[in-house]
């Protein structure tokens, strides 16, 4: 998941402390930017709270729901980041990344299928996200028992980023799932030559 900003810089303190305490207080976007900071430095609690207030002030900013709604993920609530991502598509649903990451809450409460069908409406609205791809993959070879379907995602995985190590790795795993170890022996490799310290350790013990 993949925070959005603003697109500005955040305010320098500089510039902070010359706006007057109650416009401060009234600003949306002063509390979007500090809760996107908060975000970034790990500080997930504090970022729903500045995200609340901006959405208080805002209730139509899609972009401070789908935040608060990685900042939920972040804090294992699934449930809550659906809604808020619920909310987010409700505003603006031209978004892939907020079907991509409803997509990853739903894996993560057993909603197989609406998973599947959050990343399917990602690839549709973007069709060389990665992510979704990737993400697709892994769900359809770990939970829905479709090794070739999560193989063909991984083959357009790797097209969109020929670096992605990851997608070679799993690719592999469901290689070796259909019986192809020689396919998935080469993935395997091919991860380890990107960097994989995984792949690398997997290729000694199988290849």
């Amino acid at each position: 998941p993949l925070a959005l900003g603003t697109g500005a810089a955040l305010m320098s303190t500089a510039l902070m402390f010359s706006i007057p305490e109650k416009a401060q207080a009234e600003s949306a976007s002063f509390y979007f930017d500090r809760a996107y900071k908060k975000g970034e430095e790990g500080d997930h609690y504090g970022a729903m709270s500045d995200y609340n207030k901006a959405i208080e002030i805002d209730s139509g900013d899609h972009i401070s729901f789908y935040n608060r709604g990685l900042s939920k993920i972040h804090l294992n609530d699934h449930y809550g980041a659906i809604s808020d991502f619920n909310r987010a598509i409700d505003l603006n649903a031209t978004y892939a990344q907020f079907f991509a990451d409803r997509g990853l809450s739903k894996r993560a409460i057993k909603d197989y299928q609406g998973a599947l069908l959050d990343y399917n409406k990602a690839i549709e609205i973007d069709s060389n996200y990665r992510v979704a791809y990737f993400n697709r993959g892994n769900l359809k070879g770990d939970n829905l028992d479709d090794s070739y379907g999560a193989i063909s995602d991984y083959i357009k995985s790797i097209k969109i980023d020929p670096a992605h190590f990851q997608s070679y790795r799993n690719r592999g795993i469901q290689k070796q799932k259909i019986g192809d170890m020689k396919g998935a022996c080469s993935d395997w490799e091919k991860a380890s030559e990107l960097g994989d310290v995984v792949a690398e350790k997997v290729v000694k013990e199988n290849c």
